[in-house]
């Protein structure tokens, strides 16, 4: 286990997603890193090396916020998908082709469907402004109030998202 630098100007770092992670060889990978940042998409490929990185034992520090001096993955930008007219929401998969220089990428539909909420207190909302503490099972809204009349039910997610689709990227140079 390493760990991997996100870029920055997300609002929320939780909003940043590993979309898929591809083998290189000598300890190197490729890696989708996407989501919303200055309320645009973002889809970008990452080359990342772990050589020189700290391996993070399986020991329990890291959820203790205990670790200190971690050196994170180094990371190169190989392809901003988005400039490169990729129009989806998300990047799910992804393989580099045995010519070294061609990226494939799929995107994930999510079966055509969403999650909707229902909030009689908020008129328009996300599933993402909640938390679900399921000790207390209560909803708990972005601003820390428990909401306790929301509902949970699916939607069909919009239209340009319901499709899959396949990509192909060709590099200049071979990775």
């Amino acid at each position: 286990m390493y760990a991997y630098q996100v870029d920055g100007g997300y609002k929320d770092f939780g909003k940043a997603k590993l979309g898929d992670i591809a083998p290189l060889g000598n300890n190197r990978f490729l890696v989708i890193e996407q989501g919303k940042q200055n309320k645009k998409m973002q889809n970008l490929i990452y080359e990342i090396d772990l050589t020189g990185a700290t391996e993070i034992p399986d020991d329990g520090r890291l959820e203790l916020g205990t670790l200190k001096n971690v050196k994170p993955v180094s990371k190169k930008l190989i392809l901003d998908m988005r400039k490169a007219g990729w129009k989806l929401e998300k990047a799910e998969g992804l393989t580099l082709l045995p010519d070294r220089k061609t990226i494939a990428v799929v995107n994930d539909n999510d079966f055509g469907i969403a999650v909707d909420v229902i909030d009689s207190s908020v008129p328009k909302t996300d599933v993402e402004d909640y938390t679900y503490d399921a000790d207390k099972k209560v909803y708990v809204y972005k601003d820390g109030k428990v909401h306790r009349n929301v509902r949970l039910g699916l939607k069909e997610n919009d239209p340009a998202d319901r499709h899959n689709e396949i990509w192909f990227f060709t590099l200049d140079e071979k990775l």
